[in-house]
């Protein structure tokens, strides 16, 4: 039975996903244009290709599925067999959208991943070889229900593909704290991990071969300034009422391939974990 928190936490994704906007035809370009160029894809292409070689049709899960920009560039690069779930109806629907849009074909569901029958938890032929998300196990309040999920559904030899945000990345943090004191946080629970938290957890399921990076992401460029500049854009646009947007016709100039680095990946936005089962 669901708790009341995770009822609000439900009615704060359906609020997220009814903004159709989030997908107009130039930020897709932007976004997945962002996403081959990030640091994050870099490692996880490598990872992948190092674990699988040249193999096709990899089962692949993606738990919440809204994003879908990992779930298209495996279509697209891996010929893979792609399985998204989400427990928004609304967000399903734009991942069924964004993908019919490039001719890209995956199995889409509307469901709860957490609450898997336990046939399918002893069944390795319903279990797949990769299972990631992006922005999802920061939302549960107990975060093993979740992990177990990603645990559950893989394959023994699979891997599993996991993206939170950054708790030292700063102009991230001090966006989150305003904009929740506005009242202009709009996804609901939401907690940051550390490279060392994330492994320590991951660490308790048995996972081997454990690599972390990361990644700026929220922009995909190499001027620090304008990785400064996107999140305090949010903050003008709550203040005072103008926002940051980027130039169609200019944002592929100005987007190159993120540089990795110590400190860059030490202090980025998001924080990306492959391990294999």
């Amino acid at each position: 039975m669901s708790s009341k928190a995770d009822i609000k936490q439900r009615e704060s994704w359906k609020q997220w996903w009814s903004a159709d906007e989030r997908y107009s035809p130039a930020l897709k370009e932007f976004l997945l244009e962002g996403e081959r160029k990030s640091n994050r894809w870099s490692h996880i292409n490598d990872r992948i290709r190092k674990h699988f070689g040249n193999k096709s049709n990899l089962k692949v899960l993606e738990i919440g599925g809204g994003n879908v920009r990992f779930s298209y560039l495996m279509i697209e690069l891996f010929k893979a067999d792609v399985t998204i779930c989400d427990y928004i109806q609304k967000a399903t629907a734009i991942a069924a959208r964004f993908l019919d849009e490039y001719a890209k074909k995956a199995n889409i569901y509307w469901c709860d991943i957490t609450n898997i029958s336990d046939q399918v938890k002893c069944n390795e032929s319903f279990k797949f070889d990769i299972v990631y998300s992006d922005g999802v196990i920061e939302h549960y309040k107990n975060d093993k229900k979740i992990l177990d999920a990603h645990f559950d559904n893989l394959k023994s030899g699979g891997i599993v593909i996991i993206s939170v945000p950054n708790t030292l990345c700063f102009p991230y943090l001090i966006y989150r704290i305003i904009a929740k004191i506005f009242g202009r946080f709009k996804v609901g629970r939401e907690h940051s991990y550390t490279f060392w938290k994330l492994r320590r957890k991951i660490r308790k399921y048995g996972f081997r071969d454990i690599s972390i990076s990361g990644s700026r992401y929220y922009t995909n460029r190499s001027d620090v300034f304008m990785f400064l500049i996107r999140p305090c854009s949010k903050l003008l646009h709550m203040i005072f009422g103008f926002y940051y947007s980027f130039d169609e016709k200019k944002s592929k100039q100005i987007m190159v391939k993120e540089r990795p680095g110590f400190w860059r990946q030490l202090f980025s936005y998001d924080i990306t974990l492959i391990a294999r089962k």
